[in-house]
């Protein structure tokens, strides 16, 4: 009796090189340790630069989103449940690492800003004479912030901010502390004024007569 013939190839199922499949699993292993290095590297970026929890969000997101589509390729290769050529849609992670690297130099996805009201309570407030302090958002502290750089007295500039902020029903209280810069005397003060949920500080450096002021605002 003679033995059936063997069934000839499926045309539609392509025969997959081991040794293809191989280099494709290799190929796509290093690209995720190189994208495990990336998202370690940038999550300590971020805390550094004092990214917003959206920031942090977006970027676990898109980071670990991409590690999660290189790792369904390693396995579904290695079941060889997918070709191998099909490794080279990893070209798409790098791209996507860099338009995040992008978004992160630029602030653009990741910066907040000064909200309405904390600008509109910035107009109530009329700013030192001869200052035009730029507000935007600072992202280490959450606030809305500026700085000055003035040639006034700490005690001038605190005694307009109190008379400004208490006529408009601010709670205030100042704090001075004396310190050394390198050893020079160094006056440190702070005003810091609460009214209902919002607070406003300034604090002044003043050093052989000149005064550095950082302002920053918080309103719910």
């Amino acid at each position: 009796m003679t033995p059936p013939a063997a069934s000839p190839p499926r045309p539609d199922v392509p025969g997959r090189s081991t040794h293809g499949r191989g280099v494709a699993v290799v190929l796509l292993l290093i690209a995720l340790v190189a994208q495990v290095l990336f998202l370690l590297g940038g999550l300590i970026g971020l805390s550094l630069s004092g990214a917003t929890g959206l920031g942090f969000g977006v970027f676990l997101f898109v980071a670990i989103g991409a590690g999660w589509v290189l790792l369904w390729l390693v396995a579904a290769i290695v079941r060889d449940r997918v070709p191998p050529n099909r490794a080279s849609f990893a070209v798409v992670v790098p791209i996507v690492d860099v338009l995040i690297v992008m978004l992160v130099a630029t602030g653009s996805a990741f910066s907040g800003s000064c909200s309405e009201r904390e600008l509109a309570t910035l107009d109530e407030i009329a700013q030192y004479p001869g200052t035009s302090p730029a507000f935007g958002y600072e992202p280490g502290s959450g606030s809305c912030a500026a700085s000055l750089e003035m040639e006034a007295s700490p005690d001038d500039v605190l005694q307009h901010y109190r008379t400004e902020l208490e006529r408009d029903d601010w709670t205030v209280s100042i704090t001075t502390v004396p310190s050394e810069s390198a050893g020079e005397p160094v006056t440190t003060k702070e005003l810091t004024a609460s009214r209902g949920g919002d607070t406003f500080t300034i604090a002044l450096e003043s050093s052989s007569g000149h005064t550095s002021a950082a302002i920053r605002i918080d309103a719910d």
